[in-house]
Parts: C-alpha cells; sequence; structure tokens
C-alpha cells in the first residue's frame, strides 16, 4: 500500500484529494506515515529535510529503507561538515 506524508498544507492535501489519495488513510501526516511505512521516500525541500529529519529518524524501525532526494551537491561540496552533521545525526 503506499501512504503520502504530507506537510500540514491544505493546498497539498486538497491537489492529493483530487489524484485519488484519501486523508487518514493513505495521505498522512508525514510522522505517521513514516512509522507505518517499510520504504520511506523522504522527497521534501533540502530545508525541510533538515527540519523534520529528528521526528522521521525517530519513526524509522530496523529494516526500513530510506532514500531520499539531495538538490544542493554544490552547496554541500564545500561544507562536509553540514553533511556529515545532517546526514549521521
Amino acid at each position: 500500500m503506499s501512504l503520502w506524508g504530507r506537510l500540514r498544507a491544505q493546498k497539498l492535501l486538497d491537489k492529493a484529494v483530487k489524484d485519488g489519495w484519501v486523508p487518514g488513510k493513505n495521505a498522512l501526516p508525514i510522522e505517521e506515515a513514516a512509522q507505518r511505512g517499510t520504504i520511506i521516500q523522504y522527497l521534501v525541500s533540502d530545508a525541510a529535510q533538515m527540519m523534520l529529519w529528528p521526528k522521521v529518524k525517530e519513526k524509522l524501525k530496523k529494516g526500513d529503507a530510506l532514500y531520499f532526494r539531495m538538490v544542493f551537491p554544490s552547496y554541500i561540496k564545500n561544507r562536509p561538515a553540514l553533511f556529515r552533521r545532517w546526514m549521521w545525526m
């Protein structure tokens, strides 16, 4: 079953409902989707990734798969300490 974790933006939820997602069934708050899922697609902006990571991390279970998008390699390339801190919190 696919779950969609979302930020609390009503505009995004309205769009998801039009696409067939059902609030409370497969359109869930990010923390609940991370807790219920086993393959986690962490596809939010870079700023949101850093902000939400502590909440997502505490919901991960042994054996879960996590993948994410990263769009700022040119920014982080010269800041290896930032990357290490962000990845291994």
